[in-house]
C-alpha cells in the first residue's frame, strides 16, 4: 500500500530569492537531490545545510522554513500519499532524511527525466518517479520500526473508496464492503489509519484536485466538475483551506 501522487517537480538553480518568509505549513512531501551548491532547510526543532551529491527526504504537513541559497542546484519532486498507512508512518518523523546520492546511482535517468515529464506529464515518466519516491520510502519506513498489518476487511474497503471517490460514495456502503455496521467501521477505520473515512475521501479528491489543476488547459470550473464538485466556490473554499492557496495559486506555484 504505497500508493501515491507526484504533485510537481523540477530541475531548478536557487538563490537568494529563495528564501521562505517565516515558518510556512508545506502540505507534500519533498524529495530533493542536491546536484551542486548549498542552501538551509528547517522544519521546527531541526535544520541542516543541504549539501551536493546528497538525496534528501523532507516530510511535509508540518512547518518548513528555507534559504541562504547559494546557487544549489536541486531535482526535486513534491508528492502525497494516498495510502493512510504510509502516510501515518510519515507523520511520525520529525527530521529531514538524507543518503549519498551514490547510493542511488541507478536511479539517476530518472531524476533527470523529471523536466521532461513536466513538461509531457505522460503516463510512463510519472510511473517511473513513483518507482524512485517508493523505493526511497521502502528505505525509510524499514528504519522507523513496523506497526500490525491492517485488518484485510479495512484494506478491502480503503480500495473500493480509491476507486469511487471521485464520486462521493456513501460511507454506509463502504462500511458494507468491509462488513462492519457503519459506527463500528469509522472507530475500525479512524484506528487503523489514523483518520476518519469521510476526511480520508476528501483528501484524496483534493489531492487529484491538486494533480489535475496543473494540466496545461485545466480551469476550476472543470477540474471541480471532475472531482464530484458542483459548485466551484465551494470547491475553491475547500482547496484554500486544505492547502493553504487558491486553485490558482496553487497551479501557479512551482519551485522546490
Amino acid at each position: 500500500m504505497t500508493d501515491l501522487t507526484i504533485d510537481s517537480g523540477g530541475s531548478t538553480r536557487c538563490d537568494s530569492e529563495w528564501t521562505s518568509d517565516g515558518w510556512q505549513t508545506e502540505s507534500s512531501h519533498k524529495l530533493y537531490l542536491v546536484e551542486s551548491g548549498t542552501a538551509t532547510y528547517a522544519l521546527p526543532g531541526h535544520e541542516l545545510r543541504l549539501a551536493p551529491a546528497t538525496i534528501y527526504l523532507i516530510p511535509g504537513g508540518r512547518p518548513h522554513r528555507h534559504g541562504s541559497a547559494q546557487g544549489m542546484f536541486v531535482h526535486w519532486l513534491h508528492f502525497h500519499m494516498i495510502s493512510p498507512v504510509v502516510e501515518r508512518r510519515l507523520a511520525r518523523i520529525d527530521r529531514i532524511i538524507s543518503w549519498p546520492a551514490g547510493q542511488w546511482s541507478w536511479w539517476q535517468p530518472v531524476w533527470h527525466s523529471i523536466p521532461a515529464w513536466i513538461e509531457r506529464r505522460d503516463l510512463a515518466g510519472e510511473l517511473r518517479l513513483q518507482a524512485l519516491v517508493a523505493a526511497v520510502l521502502a528505505e525509510v519506513l524499514e528504519t522507523e520500526g513496523a506497526d500490525p498489518p491492517p485488518d484485510p476487511r479495512l484494506v478491502a474497503a480503503l480500495r473500493w473508496m480509491e476507486v469511487q471517490c471521485l464520486k462521493h460514495p456513501s460511507l454506509v456502503e463502504a462500511a458494507r464492503v468491509a462488513g462492519f455496521a457503519p459506527a463500528v467501521f469509522n472507530r475500525k477505520f479512524s484506528a487503523a489509519f489514523g483518520t476518519t473515512p469521510r476526511r480520508w475521501l476528501e483528501l484524496s479528491r483534493l489531492s487529484h484536485a491538486r494533480r489535475l489543476l496543473r494540466e496545461p488547459g485545466a480551469t476550476v470550473q472543470g477540474v471541480a466538475a471532475a472531482c464530484g464538485y458542483a459548485n466551484p466556490f465551494h470547491f475553491s473554499r475547500v482547496i484554500s483551506r486544505r492547502f493553504g492557496l487558491s486553485p490558482v495559486q496553487l497551479r501557479a506555484k512551482e519551485g522546490p
